[in-house]
């Protein structure tokens, strides 16, 4: 840590700024450039984001909870019906992130820490979301479903399939979070170390980028995929409880318990939450917010370096090292770009 206190302070701006553009729009442009693994990447891409800025700031938990609750002011501001689920994801892993480098101040395993829990509550959270919406009919349709499957192929049809897909789904992440973190750990170094890289070979190729070629956010797309899922999801379950013979009265209680979660979660909960930052605002209004109009002003500059960073990772890496190869370079433009 040899950087002084101002150059750590931009730097912190600048990651703070690319955390909020993942959060508020990333998925979408990734997708919009075919990148894999999206939604994988930016659950990660904020682990990575939040243990940089714990290096940088030397462990400051004061420092990742206030880039925390920037993020989430910026993303009410720029995308305001995101979801609750998306604003939890940034909480929790923001605090924890705060909780763990505040404590135990050792960067790998702090990081190791955040990226496995982190990545497991995202996992968690999706399958506790279905089930408030649907109720555990939703895992016992499941059930019934693989176990007409292996009874025509005359196998067991004992097992709790749905217990095995949730298991299955978790470890997924907190494997994907151990890769996170194995990433991280040498980052910080790496980044210092190839600087002069940076200025030599990458800043040129981003000064000639054209600009005009930048992909369009795919977020209304992905939305709409998201409501197809979840009516399609309803329709199954619909079918199912009919197949079980159940009362239309029954049924119309489960569609209403259905409606009345869907209201609470994607209407009522984000009224609390901007009130909730609203009243953070008010505690400094003229530093907060114009710490978040900086931020805002400079995402599209953060926008253009993801174009640019692709296309020098497709020429330098491979296979899956393609993902980390992106990632690594959009941080060096990130962190060595001056902005205006």
């Amino acid at each position: 840590m040899n950087n002084n206190t101002t150059n750590n302070n931009g730097i912190l701006f600048r990651l703070t700024a690319l955390w909020a553009l993942n959060e508020s729009g990333l998925g979408g442009l990734l997708f919009a450039l075919h990148i894999p693994l999206t939604g994988f990447l930016v659950g990660g891409f904020a682990v990575v984001l939040i243990s940089l800025i714990a290096y940088y700031s030397h462990y400051s938990a004061r420092q990742i909870i206030q880039s925390t609750l920037l993020v989430l002011l910026v993303k009410m501001l720029v995308s305001p019906h995101s979801p609750p689920p998306a604003y939890l994801a940034v909480a929790f892993q923001g605090f924890c992130g705060a909780l763990l480098f505040g404590t135990i101040r050792n960067y790998k395993i702090a990081t190791f820490l955040l990226a496995i829990l982190g990545l497991a509550e995202s996992a968690l959270q999706k399958v506790l979301l279905l089930t408030l919406v649907f109720g555990t009919s939703i895992w016992n349709a499941l059930n019934e479903f693989f176990k007409h499957i292996v009874h025509s192929f005359h196998l067991p049809n004992d097992w709790p399939f749905s217990s095995y897909l949730i298991i299955i789904y978790v470890l997924l992440h907190i494997i994907w979070g151990i890769i996170i973190a194995l990433f991280c750990l040498r980052l910080p170094d790496r980044l210092a170390s190839e600087k002069e890289i940076y200025f030599s070979e990458y800043l040129p190729v981003l000064e000639s980028y054209n600009k005009e070629e930048q992909a369009k956010s795919g977020t209304k797309k992905r939305k709409w995929l998201q409501f197809l899922f979840l009516l399609v999801l309803s329709a199954i379950l619909l079918c199912y409880h009919i197949q079980k013979n159940e009362s239309i009265w029954n049924i119309a209680l489960l569609l209403l318990r259905s409606l009345a979660v869907l209201f609470i979660i994607f209407k009522a909960i984000p009224i609390l939450v901007r009130y909730l930052l609203q009243k953070w605002l008010a505690g400094k209004p003229g530093e907060r917010k114009q710490k978040a109009e900086a931020i805002i002003k400079h995402i599209p500059l953060q926008k253009s370096y993801i174009a640019p960073a692709y296309q020098i990772a497709r020429m330098k890496y491979k296979g899956l090292k393609l993902l980390g190869g992106f990632v690594y370079t959009l941080l060096l433009f990130a962190l060595y770009t001056e902005s205006e």
